[in-house]
């Protein structure tokens, strides 16, 4: 089985909460449920969002050292 790295289980969980809050629209606790969802989720978008600045940066980086070396 082939390991995740931390970015794809950040997407891999975004998406499950997406079928979560599907889940949970007419459930009688719909909307604790929900708000218990937003958090979550509104934490795992913040550490997707670093690992893309991290990912950008980096990319930016490679490329930059690439021309010193030219």
């Amino acid at each position: 089985m082939a390991r995740m790295n931390n970015y794809t289980k950040l997407l891999f969980a975004l998406e499950h909460i997406a079928h979560l809050e599907d889940l949970f629209k007419n459930n009688s606790d719909g909307a604790l449920l929900g708000a218990s969802l937003r958090d979550i989720k509104i934490i795992l978008e913040r550490q997707l969002n670093h690992h893309q600045y991290l990912r950008s940066n980096e990319n930016r980086s490679n490329v930059f050292g690439k021309r010193h070396k030219l």
